[in-house]
């Protein structure tokens, strides 16, 4: 195909603006990964000898923009993305994980920790039925594929193979959008659509220290009369806050749900929290984060977010037999606490209850003292002796053993054992006094 220059490009698309970038320039956005380098370079063999326009959308080109570097590999396509798929494998090992109902697909190329992800995109134009659902998609031109996008700084794209190779087009002033820091959706109905564009427009404007546009009110506000976020399904509203907390720095986190909270989004999902809860949901995870597996996080974490009776947790895509079982727990914890008064017998009922539910009874149920006590002291108890050494030194076996390490736990946290010789003389004293002598 006969090159086109950015003049005749201008001409072409008389609405973007057009600028050329050599692709060795562009490409420093990924900071010299050479895998990454390696599949663009075959990605554009392959769509060029098919004649496919293959270009990078959204965050990549927004990313270069900003010097930043970035780890997603997004390459868009207008073509038929799984015959060209097909070839490309042939060309570099990879296999693809899973395709979508989206047109999309996400491939894993290398080996070991040199693996990366690459997401492939057919170029494609959406429709929305009803508000808050899931779009239909269609191929569609490069141009209704940018026409599709949540806000102006993502919209631009950059071409990697004819009629537009090695040229940023930008259809939305998207470039002028992100020196002057602005985030500003595509379109006044674009949170109605989708209202999960919403979360991203938060994240995006913290993340980098933007602020919000006033189309982007307007397109709140749009959403916020035609309860679009009422109609968003609890799993996809439980992605969103979820992101907040995995896929942005901690430190953003107390931003992240302020904003929200301030522009009125919680109360359009139908989440009844304030303010100073989202602080202590910030704060306790700034501190504890590191206490929990990445499952046990997410759950923990959106739990937060209900009441505490958990009536609204099906709002977040909990399962109904889950938060029975979660309610009675809660329930039976609450009997206990309000029966215990020793600080070491209180901290032990959290050892009983499961760890999702301690940042809520931190959060909402004004606990947060005891649960931080729970993390940073009880759970650290680690006696020297074991089982093991408690049956050699006489202690019988059964409950008599559990009893005896519950025994020794609580010393240690009154600060009255340190060791093991201290253990074994408290072991040793209980004996002698007929500690165990009696049915435990």
């Amino acid at each position: 195909m006969k090159s086109i220059t950015p003049e005749v490009s201008s001409q072409l698309l008389p609405e973007a603006e057009i600028e050329k970038i050599p692709l060795s320039e562009f490409l420093k956005v990924f900071k010299g990964r050479d895998l990454f380098l390696k599949v663009v370079e075959e990605a554009r063999e392959v769509a060029r000898r098919r004649g496919y326009f293959l270009y990078f959308a959204g965050g990549v080109v927004r990313d270069y923009y900003l010097n930043a570097s970035t780890h997603d590999l997004d390459l868009v396509l207008q073509g038929d993305l799984f015959s060209f798929l097909e070839e490309l494998l042939k060309r570099l090992p990879g296999k693809v994980l899973f395709k979508s109902q989206f047109l999309t697909a996400k491939v894993e190329f290398g080996k070991g920790e040199e693996k990366i992800l690459v997401d492939f995109i057919t170029a494609r134009k959406e429709r929305y039925e009803e508000i808050s659902a899931l779009p239909k998609v269609s191929p569609a031109s490069f141009l209704e594929d940018i026409r599709r996008r949540d806000f102006t700084i993502n919209s631009m794209i950059y071409g990697l193979t004819p009629p537009f190779e090695e040229m940023v087009i930008d259809l939305f002033k998207g470039r002028a959008d992100l020196k002057e820091g602005v985030i500003r959706p595509l379109k006044l109905n674009s949170f109605v659509e989708d209202p999960t564009r919403a979360f991203r427009g938060v994240r995006y404007k913290v993340r980098f220290g933007f602020r919000y546009g006033e189309e982007f009110f307007k397109a709140l506000e749009e959403a916020f009369e035609k309860r679009a976020f009422l109609r968003l399904s609890g799993n996809r509203l439980a992605q969103e806050l979820w992101n907040y907390l995995k896929k942005e720095p901690i430190q953003n986190l107390e931003r992240l749900l302020g904003d929200t909270f301030e522009l009125g989004i919680f109360n359009a999902c139908g989440l009844e929290v304030s303010a100073k809860e989202l602080k202590g949901i910030a704060t306790f995870f700034r501190e504890f984060k590191s206490e929990f597996e990445e499952r046990e996080m997410r759950k923990a974490y959106l739990i937060c977010f209900l009441r505490e009776d958990l009536r609204d947790a099906e709002r977040l895509g909990f399962a109904e037999k889950e938060v029975e079982r979660l309610r009675s727990t809660v329930e039976r914890l609450s009997f206990h606490l309000e029966r215990a008064r020793d600080t070491f017998i209180r901290l032990s009922l959290f050892e009983r209850v499961p760890i999702v539910l301690l940042p809520s009874l931190a959060v909402r149920k004004g606990l947060d003292q005891e649960v931080s006590a729970f993390f940073k002291k009880y759970r650290k108890i680690k006696p020297c002796l074991n089982g093991e050494d408690l049956k050699r030194l006489g202690v019988p076996e059964g409950k008599a053993l559990g009893e005896c390490l519950r025994l020794i736990k609580k010393e240690i946290f009154e600060g009255r054992l340190k060791g093991r010789k201290d253990e074994e003389l408290f072991v040793k004293r209980l004996l002698k006094n007929g500690y165990f002598s009696i049915k435990i």
